[in-house]
């Protein structure tokens, strides 16, 4: 079953979005020397985790 150019374009937007956001708390992981560095890891994780899905589907349904 293929993808209609909609949800082509959510599941792009959300495989972008996901990447902006994992660099951008991996960043602040890494710069970071209080206690929220294990939420901005776990941040990072979650962002990676979305990226990753959406790209899967992008792959398996085209």
């Amino acid at each position: 079953m293929s993808l209609t150019q909609t949800q082509k374009n959510y599941w792009t937007g959300s495989a972008v979005a996901g990447a902006a956001l994992a660099i951008l708390f991996g960043i602040l992981a890494a710069t970071s020397s209080g206690g929220n560095q294990g939420a901005y890891i776990a941040a990072c994780v979650a962002c990676a985790l979305v990226m990753v899905v959406s790209v899967v589907v992008l792959l398996v349904r085209k």
